[in-house]
């Protein structure tokens, strides 16, 4: 390709567009969630400017992020696994969750309770939704008749690297619902 000189810097007879636009386009292609369009174009103007270095920190970002994104998506298919073998146990051995039991005394009673359910505010137990929690007991430890579903959703979605407010949006809940159901799991010891 032979740069030219245009109006506001130099662009390629290939496609016509100068550093600043293609800048332009990979700001507005990454606002509309176009990622895969905004690394082309990215690319591109790597091609016209090596040292280009926001373009370089964008390509660099948005393989960092794919990868930890897939890690966790595998960490989370292989803890969905683990818990499916461990629930199909339970149910098996133990009654399952919020079945009764003429034997009470081999289910696992480790903190929560669900007769013992903490009143919580979420103000007081998650005082940053920014803040990134994790899994604080094994599965052993808790007991599953404590928590529903819902629950059991946020515990599967919680890796380290998701905020409590990510959580909350992913929930697809009502705020205030996810909120509570985060912060029992907080009160509760279970995450942190």
């Amino acid at each position: 390709r032979q740069a030219v000189e245009g109006p506001k810097g130099p662009k390629t007879q290939a496609d016509g567009l100068t550093v600043q636009a293609l800048s332009r386009q990979l700001a507005e292609l990454h606002r509309s969630g176009k990622y895969e369009d905004a690394v082309e174009t990215a690319k591109r103007l790597l091609s016209q400017d090596p040292q280009h270095a926001v373009a370089r920190r964008y390509i660099d970002e948005y393989h960092r992020q794919k990868q930890a994104a897939l890690q966790a998506a595998m960490r989370k298919q292989q803890a969905n696994n683990e818990q499916g073998v461990a629930s199909t146990m339970s149910s098996t051995h133990l009654g399952g969750p919020g079945a009764s039991s003429d034997h009470e005394d081999d289910v696992p009673t480790a903190a929560p309770q669900a007769a013992a359910e903490p009143v919580v505010t979420p103000q007081h137990t998650i005082p940053d939704l920014d803040a990134r929690p994790r899994i604080k007991m094994s599965p052993d430890q808790i007991s599953w008749r404590a928590f529903d579903h819902r629950a059991g959703f946020f515990m599967s979605q919680v890796d380290g690297n998701t905020s409590y407010e990510d959580l909350i949006v992913i929930s697809n809940m009502p705020r205030e619902q996810a909120l509570s159901i985060l912060s029992q799991l907080v009160a509760s010891g279970v995450i942190g």
